[in-house]
Parts: C-alpha cells; structure tokens; sequence
C-alpha cells in the first residue's frame, strides 16, 4: 500500500479535540502525518509564514478570532496551502461560507471516522493542487510569478474586508520601475524583463510572506502589508534598497536599476475607499513626488523613499 505522507498544520486550541484528531489520523492504514499545532490564529500565521505545510486543519472558533475571518487570514497568509475547516454540529453554516470562499472542505467535530477524514485531506491536497493551477493562470504574473492586477484586487479586496471588521491597519506600497522604457529601447526587452524580474525578486524578499504582493502594470508594482506600522514600512523599504543594491552588484548590466517607492496607509474606522480608489491616490501620489525629483539628481542615498508625512488615507479622526 502506498503511504500517503502530509505536514500537516491543526489548528485548534482546545486539548480534548486536538488528541482525538491526533489519534484518529494515527489509525489510518498508508497515511502519515507529521502534525504541528498552533492554538491562536496567531500562532498559526506566524507558522505557516515561517514553513510550508501540506494541508491545514483548522477550528474557526480561536481565542483570538472566530468565524469566516479565521478563514480568510489562513488563507491570505499562505494561499498555496489547502484548507480543512473543522466544525461542530451546530455551525455548520460558517463552515459553508468558508468553503464557498475558498476552504477544500469540513468536517464535523466528534462524527468522523478516520478514513473519511484521510479521505478529505487527500482530496482537498489534490483539488488544491488543480485548483491552483488554474488559479496561477488567472491571477500570477508569467514574467514575475507575482500575483497580476486581478489576483492583486481579489485576494487584496478579501484582506482589506478581513482588517477592517477586525479594526486593524494595512499599508498599501506602490512602486515603479523608473526608466522602463528607456532600458527596453537601448538593450533590448531581454534586459528590460530581468528588470522587471530583479525588482519582483527583491519586493518579495524585502515584504514579508502574508503580504499581497503583485505587478499590477508594466512597470507598476503594489503591495498590501498586513497591520503594519510607519516604522514597519520604513524598514522595509531600507530592506528593499539593500536588496536592490545587492542585485544590482552581482548582474552585469549596461543600466542602472532602481524603484521609487510609497505608501498609503489604509487606517481603522470605516474608510469608505475601494482598493481601486487607494491605487489610484497612491498612483497621483507617486506622479507628483517624482516630478519632484526630476528636478534633483539622484544619487545612491536617495533612490528609495516614503512619501511625505501626513499624506495617508487614514481617515480622518
């Protein structure tokens, strides 16, 4: 018999229900499991952020979240990671909606045999890997491998709704590649794209792994970061400009690569602001900053940076 071998994440804080799936998954014939536990979404996240997991088993009543939110925050932190909601018997109806959204499947706390959930975990790796695929088709990048404009306003739009029912503040970053043009007609659309795929590499390694990260034009990249503070934005973009600086050393290249960057701020209390709206402020925001700096030469300490203080989309108090 075939073993079918998982990493799996089970998220659940409750002692009782966590050593019963332990042990019904230790019961099933040509199944192993490597089981990690987390017992708040917190830790969670942090977990999957931190290793690549098979396949996720997670309560959606936590200690600190509960409901269709627990969901989504899996899911946007590691959306390559298939979902199993685990439920009781009577909330069945949340565990629907997570399913709708985007959850492989549920099951039912204290009515599952160990074979129907090895079963469920096989399928829902299976249905995940396919429906991936044609997921990577619609909503990632071909050159960049970052999301595009639509995975950017699907999976972005679900993180915005998740933050503010849970009053929590993301930091949109809007970057661009300066020059795009100039360096596809004087060498070629080869060197342009490794531009392009040399600014992509260092936005990933710069944002961290829950963040929405997508080239959402030509030359056009943005960012969602999830609760992250001005402080958090600054260091990222000095991680940025590092990153950068570094790629730069080590391709031989007849140009000089850089990207202007800014950030809006998307606060707490009802901003009313569609995710197209923000792109767009963020967007005017950049236009005029880099007017600005024509008329200044650049040079290495001013090729990344904020835009000005006070110019957010935080609500006003």
């Amino acid at each position: 018999m075939t073993t079918a071998t998982f990493d799996m994440l089970l998220v659940e804080d409750n002692p009782g229900d966590a050593r019963l799936l332990t042990e019904a998954l230790k019961e099933v014939p040509g199944l192993g499991c490597t089981i990690h536990q987390s017992r708040t979404l917190e830790d969670a996240v942090g977990a999957m952020i931190d290793r690549e997991f098979d396949v996720v088993i997670a309560d959606l009543s936590l200690p600190d979240s509960a409901g269709l939110s627990t969901f989504l925050r899996l899911q946007t932190a590691s959306p390559e990671v298939p979902v199993v909601v685990l439920t009781g018997l009577d909330d069945r109806r949340v565990a629907l909606q997570a399913v709708r959204a985007g959850a492989q499947d549920f099951l039912v706390k204290g009515s599952v045999e160990p074979e129907a959930m090895a079963s469920a975990l096989r399928y829902a790796v299976e249905r995940h890997q396919v429906m991936g695929e044609l997921k990577k088709l619609s909503f990632v990048d071909d050159l960049t491998q970052l999301y595009n404009r639509r995975g950017f306003f699907t999976f972005g739009g679900q993180l915005l709704e998740l933050l503010d029912r849970r009053e929590q503040r993301a930091v949109l970053v809007f970057a661009d590649l300066d020059d795009l043009k100039v360096i596809n007609d004087q060498h070629g659309h080869g060197m342009g794209d490794m531009a392009l795929r040399g600014a992509a590499d260092a936005l990933k390694a710069a944002l961290r792994g829950s963040d929405v990260v997508a080239r959402i034009g030509g030359d056009e990249f943005a960012a969602l970061a999830l609760d992250a503070s001005e402080q958090d934005v600054r260091a990222m973009t000095a991680r940025l400009h590092m990153i950068l600086e570094e790629w730069r050393g080590t391709h031989d290249l007849p140009f000089d690569v850089h990207m202007t960057t800014g950030s809006v701020a998307y606060g707490v209390g009802g901003y009313d602001s569609s995710l197209s709206d923000l792109l767009s402020r963020a967007d005017a925001l950049m236009y005029e900053r880099k007017k600005s700096r024509k008329r200044e030469r650049l040079d290495a300490t001013d090729r990344l940076g904020d835009f000005p203080a006070g110019l957010s989309l935080s609500p006003s108090p």
